[in-house]
């Protein structure tokens, strides 16, 4: 391919991509995670400086580790605001540069430049990439994804001309991509694969190199990488986002990884029926896992014969061997054999190891067209139809995404067992003051999964908000009882149990809470009342000065501060918060009075 045609072929890729996602710049944030990683994260909010470099390299927010995440984040809220349009327009962007250099890659790895596009024209069209494109949150996919084609390109470079520039090349681009997220633990073992098809360096195969060799010249690899994935595996487990062995067994994860192999595979061959969460069998109750062991053992004599069909092609089209081995391998990390979340599989999680699996087919119909040219016009009509097929799929899967209520609705639709899909939707409806659909939908999720604490805690703050203290503490309790290491349940419990007049079960609760998550504002707030409430005037101070610098600035903590100064004879103070309430609340008569006597008792003092 001249310099031209590839040329021709990167802009094409680039614009299929934008006119594909461009929806998307008009979409807003979504409720899931997009609040913890961006509009109600006040390090991402308030764009990138030093301290906030430092918080991404040291916290470990959102039970991860992916300092470059953050920072990618930061930068966006600095060039474009607090809106969501840039955010969208980045990860679009990203995408689509992916899809470039996953062409360009291939290229430079010596693949065939017609497969090598297919390759691609699927990769950045394919509807199982909506997800990571369009949620904002899943940045780290498309971040990672960059890195992860760069490493690509360093390494093609390396091995034409080996020397430690060239590798240290690749040992940062490697190091980025985990630095985004750790999911690409698997490159140096793709990386191996490549050494086999398309570069032919194993000796195996009539290459070069040994095997030893090409082992030992990944090691520094495989050593980052395992760095990586031991501050990941620290960062899951202290936000306690790693399921013990108790709630998923071993076997049944064993079991859901089978299955979800040749899921991804199903999906990606008949995209349909795509859901932002497909629960596990460990969490659904005896028959759905049940179903899942039998599945299992129908997977697994496939996936086996899968495998040594490759093998047995290896010398053949070793390309089957090495696009179903980085299929395999890339999506290992994720599979649930360290189950983190509770979902059994994700389409984010396709984003990479899918590729592996375009290899095969587009690969495939090139020999067939050298086997049988007359097959030429045939193989070009089943890619060009693939892709166009997979075009439109995917702008109908985008609409999805369009807002939460369109997002969690479908996937309630998709996947009626989802309980996390209808207690998401029940917090949604609660915003939107439809109280009834809220109760509806935590109802059915509880139904489907009577411990889940989100919803028992969901269904709880209707019950505060609706006056019945005592069935929203109970709600609350039961939540503990199921999970008992999440901040929010433990303020609610108290705010619960302060309405109730159980004061110090109250406050043992919420500073249970502030222990747990220091930066919870409502949390802090909610104590600070209740120290108030005790007579403890310099105690709630310290607590409602926090929860106002962490956030949002309401009049009901502006009151309540403005009161703790005034007990505390602090009456300038005083005076300035009953100005703030009012400045956020005019018409409240309580912060009106309070604000005329803390103004004349500062005035006294002068």
């Amino acid at each position: 391919m001249s310099r031209g045609a590839t040329a021709a072929a990167c802009a094409a890729l680039a614009a299929a991509v934008v006119a594909l996602y461009w929806p998307a710049l008009g979409f807003d944030f979504i409720s899931l995670d997009d609040p913890v990683y961006v509009f109600d994260n006040p390090p991402v909010r308030a764009g990138l400086s030093w301290a906030g470099v430092h918080w991404a390299f040291t916290t470990f927010h959102a039970s991860n580790w992916h300092p470059l995440t953050w920072l990618s984040l930061m930068l966006d809220a600095t060039l474009f605001g607090p809106g969501a349009r840039g955010f969208h327009g980045v990860n679009v962007a990203l995408h689509a540069g992916n899809a470039v250099l996953l062409f360009l890659a291939l290229r430079a790895l010596r693949a065939a430049a017609w497969p090598a596009l297919l390759v691609a024209a699927l990769f950045a069209v394919h509807p199982l990439r909506v997800e990571s494109v369009a949620w904002v949150t899943e940045r780290k996919d498309v971040l990672s994804g960059l890195c992860w084609m760069l490493t690509l390109l360093a390494y093609a470079r390396y091995v034409r001309r080996p020397g430690m520039g060239c590798y240290l090349a690749v040992a940062l681009a490697l190091l980025a991509g985990l630095l985004a997220k750790p999911m690409v633990v698997s490159l140096p073992l793709v990386l191996l694969l490549i050494d086999v098809w398309p570069l032919a360096r194993w000796s195996g195969l009539g290459g070069a190199v040994s095997t030893r060799a090409l082992l030992l010249e990944k090691l520094p690899l495989f050593a980052i990488a395992a760095a990586v994935s031991l501050l990941t595996v620290l960062a899951q487990r202290s936000q306690g986002a790693v399921a013990t062995l108790s709630a998923v067994p071993l076997g049944l994860r064993v079991a859901n990884a089978l299955v979800a192999y040749l899921a991804y595979l199903g999906k990606s061959v008949w995209p349909v029926d795509l859901s932002v969460d497909y629960p596990h069998a460990a969490y659904l109750g005896a028959a759905a896992t049940q179903r899942i062991m039998r599945a299992a053992w129908l997977s697994a004599p496939l996936l086996l014969a899968f495998t040594l069909a490759a093998l047995a092609l290896l010398r053949r089209a070793p390309y089957v061997a090495v696009g179903w081995g980085w299929y395999l391998v890339t999506l290992l990390p994720v599979i649930g054999l360290v189950q983190a979340g509770q979902q059994a599989m994700a389409d984010r999680y396709a984003y990479l190891p899918l590729i592996g699996a375009y290899i095969v087919l587009a690969w495939a119909l090139r020999d067939a067209v050298r086997w049988r040219p007359a097959l030429r016009p045939l193989a070009i009509g089943i890619a060009s139809l693939a892709v166009i097929a997979c075009a439109i799929g995917a702008r109908r899967q985008l609409t999805v995404w369009s807002d939460s209520v369109a997002l969690l609705s479908h996937a309630v639709a998709v996947e009626p067992d989802s309980y996390f899909a209808h207690t998401n939707l029940a917090a949604v409806q609660v915003q939107l003051g439809h109280t009834d659909e809220a109760i509806a939908h935590y109802q059915a999720a509880l139904a489907i999964y009577p411990t889940y604490p989100t919803a028992l805690t969901g269904l709880g703050s209707i019950r505060f908000t609706q006056g019945d203290f005592a069935a929203a503490a109970e709600l609350h309790r039961r939540a503990l009882q199921a999970d008992a290491t999440s901040p929010v349940v433990f303020a609610n419990l108290g705010g619960a149990l302060i309405r109730l007049g159980d004061l110090p079960a109250a406050g043992e609760a919420l500073e249970h809470a502030v222990a747990l998550q220091p930066d919870y504002a409502m949390a802090r707030a909610n104590l600070g009342m209740l120290y108030l409430q005790e007579g403890r005037a310099a105690d709630a101070a310290l607590q409602l000065e926090r929860a106002i610098a962490l956030g949002p600035d309401t009049a009901a903590r502006r009151k309540a501060l403005g009161l703790a100064y005034a007990r505390s004879d602090r009456w300038p103070q005083a005076a300035e918060n009953f100005a703030a309430a009012l400045q956020l609340q005019p018409d409240d008569p309580d912060a009106q009075r309070n604000f005329a006597v803390a103004r004349d008792k500062a005035a006294a003092l002068h």
